[in-house]
């Protein structure tokens, strides 16, 4: 379990996040609290994420359900890329 966004939080050129940006964030804030505002925003941004792993007999389970991982795929997006890698490789704790 671990924090998640539905903004984008860069601090600049550096780590900008190449696909998240603000429709998300806008659009969560919209339908759940019926208006964009900095607080509504601020409240819709936040969220949570869950992957859960296990073996079984000589097989892994994965799961991480997300919906633009594959978004972030065909961007090629260095952290998404990553994790994909460290995932089909086995290299995760």
């Amino acid at each position: 379990m671990s924090p998640a966004t539905t903004l984008s939080h860069d601090t600049g050129p550096h780590d900008r996040d190449l696909f998240i940006g603000r429709l998300d964030v806008e659009d969560v804030a919209q339908v759940i609290y019926g208006e964009i505002t900095p607080e509504t925003l601020g409240r819709a941004g936040r969220g949570n994420g869950c992957m859960a792993e296990y073996k079984r007999g000589n097989g892994v389970v994965y799961n991480a359900g997300s919906c633009e991982w594959v978004n972030g795929l065909i961007q090629r997006e260095p952290t998404v890329e990553r994790v994909t890698r460290n995932v089909l490789l086995g290299e995760w704790g």
